[in-house]
């Protein structure tokens, strides 16, 4: 479910200042999203200078696990508390279908597009346990501002990178479709106010990345 590992032997490294150690963490996406990863992070580098000792665990008494008969009649009783649930989902999901194409037809916006759509790529492959890992460095100051100059958001800078990355390497492999390549990006469904450091309160949406486009403003 989750690892951490520490790292050193960076001098190599040159954006890194000599004598610096990293450590990677792994932790599955079941138990903990984003914010609640940065938020335990913090905890994990707190720079304050105190030895105070952190509070006691609270003791977790998880309830068992249900078997197939519990699950049949928690999911009756749910239907038995509301049963035009579904009726309602349904509707919801066909009218924000039609209202996303009236909208798209008049201010003549491309749809997102559908899944299992995206171009075949050599990515699109059967995968083995072998991986091959990466990383660079980017200045936060410089990030921002592109985002300040351009009027749209870091996320939207962090995809127009992975976009130009994704068809530099493609394009060196002669592999580069016409067509654009597709990510699913984790979105949080996180209230402000949540300032828990446990949890996972996260969705997720398919994102056009623009691969077909070479000016990097324009994407």
């Amino acid at each position: 479910m989750w690892s951490y590992t520490f790292v050193e032997g960076l001098d190599q490294v040159s954006q890194l200042p000599k004598g610096s150690v990293s450590v990677i963490s792994k932790v599955h996406y079941v138990a903990i999203d984003g914010i609640a990863g940065a938020r335990m992070l913090a905890v994990l580098f707190d720079l304050a200078p105190s030895d105070k000792e952190p509070p006691a665990p609270k003791p977790f008494k998880p309830q068992p696990l249900p078997n197939e008969l519990k699950l049949v009649y928690k999911s009756a009783f749910s239907f038995a508390k509301d049963p035009f649930k579904l009726p309602k989902i349904m509707t919801q999901t066909l009218t924000s279908t039609v209202k996303a194409g009236v909208v798209s037809r008049f201010k003549r916006m491309e749809m997102p597009t559908a899944p299992f759509t995206a171009p075949a790529t050599p990515f699109n492959d059967i995968i083995s346990a072998a991986r091959k890992w990466n990383t660079t460095i980017l200045e936060f100051d410089r990030v921002r501002n592109l985002k300040q100059i351009m009027g749209c958001t870091l996320n939207d800078i962090i995809l127009t990178i992975c976009a130009g990355g994704l068809r530099k390497y493609l394009e060196s492999k002669n592999k580069l479709p016409l067509k654009l390549l597709v990510a699913m990006v984790p979105i949080s469904d996180r209230e402000k106010t949540d300032t828990s450091a446990q949890g996972n309160k996260v969705s997720a949406m398919l994102v056009q990345l623009a691969t077909n486009i070479a000016d990097p403003l324009e994407r």
